[in-house]
């Protein structure tokens, strides 16, 4: 990976629990880059599962293919990691920008 692109994927890092052989490397950890919004668009009506698999792939730059061999176990902890930079919801109510209905 070049400098600038290793820059880039600075946002969370795993180190698997189960290093996975892909040609003549073994990787030991993913590096995720900050999530945008063309990945919210790239997963938008997919199913969950589907959906996690897009982002752990656009979101390191591993092929979909190197993420259907994760384990189980690391497939959780990049799911965590990615569920990291999701916004959180508003809580219901008022969120502040609506104006009052008192008078």
């Amino acid at each position: 990976m070049n400098d600038k692109r290793q820059e880039e994927y600075t946002a969370g890092t795993l180190k698997l629990k189960y290093p996975i052989t892909w040609g003549s490397e073994i990787i030991t950890e993913l590096r995720f880059r900050k999530m945008r919004f063309v990945d919210m668009k790239a997963i938008s009506g997919k199913g969950e599962t589907e959906a996690m698999g897009i982002l752990v792939s656009r979101l390191t730059g591993m092929t979909p293919p190197f993420v259907d061999e994760l384990d189980i176990a690391d497939a959780l902890g990049a799911s965590e990691i990615i569920m990291g930079f999701m916004p959180k919801s508003r809580e219901a109510g008022n969120s502040g920008s609506e104006p009052s209905q008192e008078e």
